[in-house]
C-alpha cells in the first residue's frame, strides 16, 4: 500500500469522525435547548400553583388588619392598662444613640472593606500588567 493511499483513507476517516463530532454536538445543543423549554414551562405550572396557594391562604382584607408595633407609640401611652411607673424619656434616647453608633461602625466598615476591595483590584491589575509586559519581552 502506497503513503498516498494510506494518508487518503486516513484522511477520509479523519473527516468521517470529525463530522460525527459536529453531529454529536448539535444533538446535544438541541438537547440542551429542550431540556431549558421543559424546564421553563414546568416552572411556569409550578409558578401558577404557587400563586394560587399563596392567594388561597393569604386575606386580603385590609380592614381586617391591626398594627403590631410598639415602637410607634410614645413612652408611657401604655399606663392605661399597665400599673408600671411612668418611663423616662432617657431610657428611649439612650436606645436611639446605641443604634446610630451601631450603624455608623458598620458603615465605616463597609467604607474600609471597599477600600481593601479596591487596593486588591489596583495590585491584579498591576500583575495582569506585568505579566503583559514580561511575555511581550
Amino acid at each position: 500500500m502506497s503513503s498516498t493511499t494510506f494518508l487518503s483513507v486516513m484522511a477520509g476517516l479523519s473527516g468521517i469522525v470529525v463530522f460525527g463530532a459536529l453531529i454529536s454536538v448539535f444533538h446535544i445543543y438541541t438537547d440542551i435547548n429542550s431540556f431549558v423549554d421543559e424546564a421553563h414551562r414546568e416552572l411556569g405550572a409550578f409558578r401558577g400553583v404557587a400563586n394560587d396557594a399563596w392567594n388561597s391562604m393569604v386575606n386580603h382584607d385590609d380592614s381586617a388588619r391591626v398594627a403590631r408595633s410598639v415602637f410607634g407609640r410614645p413612652p408611657g401611652s401604655d399606663a392605661a392598662y399597665c400599673p408600671c411607673p411612668a418611663r423616662s424619656s432617657d431610657v428611649f434616647r439612650h436606645r436611639n444613640v446605641a443604634v446610630n453608633r451601631h450603624v455608623a461602625v458598620n458603615r465605616h466598615r463597609a467604607v474600609a472593606r471597599k477600600r481593601v476591595v479596591a487596593k486588591k483590584r489596583v495590585v491584579a491589575k498591576k500583575r495582569v500588567v506585568a505579566a503583559r509586559r514580561h511575555v511581550q519581552a
